[in-house]
């Protein structure tokens, strides 16, 4: 696990397409902002621990968005 010390409004990026930003903090909670494609789902994990069923795993989307990535840069390839 990675542990990072953030302050308020500084961000993390996951790969380049995740943003999460410190928004608040206080001694009892962090508030984080989180700017995401919108077909990735995110939730709070104990929402997904009881829906993790029903809801594709982000492995399986992310794995999905890099094939087409790359499946778009092959054809833009071929187009020039």
């Amino acid at each position: 696990m990675l542990v990072l010390k953030r302050k308020v409004s500084q961000c993390v990026l996951i790969c380049s397409d995740i943003s999460i930003m410190v928004t608040d903090c206080s001694h009892k909670a962090a508030y984080l902002g989180i700017d995401a494609p919108k077909f990735l789902p995110i939730h709070r994990k104990e929402i997904f621990e009881i829906t993790n069923d029903v809801i594709p795993s982000v492995e399986a989307l992310f794995f999905e968005n890099q094939r087409l990535r790359q499946r778009v840069a092959e054809l833009e390839r071929g187009a020039a």
